[in-house]
């Protein structure tokens, strides 16, 4: 399925197949349209149609056919062709969504090292740990001036002693 003018996967165009259904049509044209504008050179419009439609223009011009290394390599694109490192930019396109939607990452040697009990609430009953001021405040870095009681520190930074008390 195609969403938010992006190329729909590949598997649903049934390449190879000569008489598609009518989703599959939708999605050959969407997909040769799209991919003739951003690899095909163009003077009109009508440039990314052969017979009125885009799919055909782009079996044409030879979209189907995989990336070559030693096409690539020719110092311009022969007239009629699709620019050859686009059909390996569709590759690698196509190559992160099966990715991403097929396969399941390995879980990370950190996250699985790494012990997250449950709270029991404990520590809050106990006070230990206060619900209001469990992170440290900004103010706490600044320079109290006036030595009253007030917390007003002027927006003064300074490092903490090392017998203060820190957040991490």
């Amino acid at each position: 399925m195609m969403r938010n003018g992006r190329l729909c996967d590949v598997e649903l165009l049934e390449i190879g197949t000569s008489s598609p259904s009518f989703n599959t049509a939708r999605y050959r044209e969407n997909y040769a349209k799209q991919a003739l504008m951003m690899f095909f050179p163009i003077t009109a419009v009508d440039d990314l149609k052969f017979n009125g439609s885009h799919w055909e223009k782009f079996m044409a011009v030879g979209g189907t056919k995989c990336y070559d290394a030693k096409l690539d390599s020719q110092d311009e694109t022969p007239a009629e062709c699709m620019w050859e490192y686009g059909k390996k930019i569709l590759e690698n396109i196509q190559t992160r969504k099966t990715v991403k939607s097929k396969m399941k990452r390995p879980p990370d040697p950190l996250t699985l090292g790494t012990k997250r009990p449950q709270s029991t609430g404990e520590r809050t009953r106990a006070h230990i740990d206060d619900e209001v001021r469990f992170d440290a405040d900004f103010s706490e870095y600044c320079i109290d001036d006036d030595d009253d009681d007030e917390d007003t520190h002027n927006g003064i930074l300074e490092p903490l002693a090392q017998n203060a008390k820190r957040s991490h």
